[in-house]
């Protein structure tokens, strides 16, 4: 009987737990969030999601477009030929393993990564930066753009997607 009932709590929890892939509680992370990893393909994000993805920003091609989901308009999702590359937050809700989110004095990133930080300027403001911090492979990056000392976006994913100015140009 115990076994049964630890069955059922086990299933319970499973289940609360992969209820909303991207809550509040999750962390930015190099490789994606808890859940949603970078290279996850188009098909398998509707299902880990489970909430309607509407596509945006769609290139003539067709081959890189935005999406995000129904439910929440607080990031947006990457994909380059329906494979997750990127992950664009805007509003704040989420923030990185160091508690660094949207909305955060720059000096928080700052104190945060350290000597990590690759500092540029914005491409359309010198007044405003880039803080971008590169896995120790090179594969991923995590960008902190800022306006008026505050982090005003962060930008995760693959390095070479992070590193597109407008989306996926």
């Amino acid at each position: 009987m115990l076994n049964s009932w630890r069955g059922v709590f086990a299933v319970a929890l499973m289940t609360a737990l992969s209820l909303d892939a991207m809550s509040s509680d999750l962390t930015i992370g190099f490789d994606g969030t808890n859940n949603i990893k970078f290279g996850t393909p188009l098909s398998q994000i509707r299902v880990l999601l489970k909430h309607p993805i509407q596509k945006f920003d769609q290139q003539p091609s067709g081959h890189c477009f935005y999406a995000s989901p129904e439910n929440d308009q607080r990031y947006s999702l990457m994909f380059i030929e329906d494979v997750l590359t990127r992950i664009d937050v805007m509003e704040p809700g989420l923030t990185t393993a160091a508690g660094v989110g949207v909305g955060d004095p720059v000096s928080k990133v700052r104190e945060a990564y350290g000597r990590a930080i690759k500092d540029e300027p914005d491409f359309y403001d010198d007044r405003e930066r880039y803080l971008t911090i590169t896995s120790g492979d090179g594969k991923y990056s995590i960008r902190f753009m800022t306006s008026d000392d505050k982090v005003s976006a962060i930008i995760f994913g693959t390095a070479k997607s992070v590193r597109y100015v407008e989306g996926c140009l």
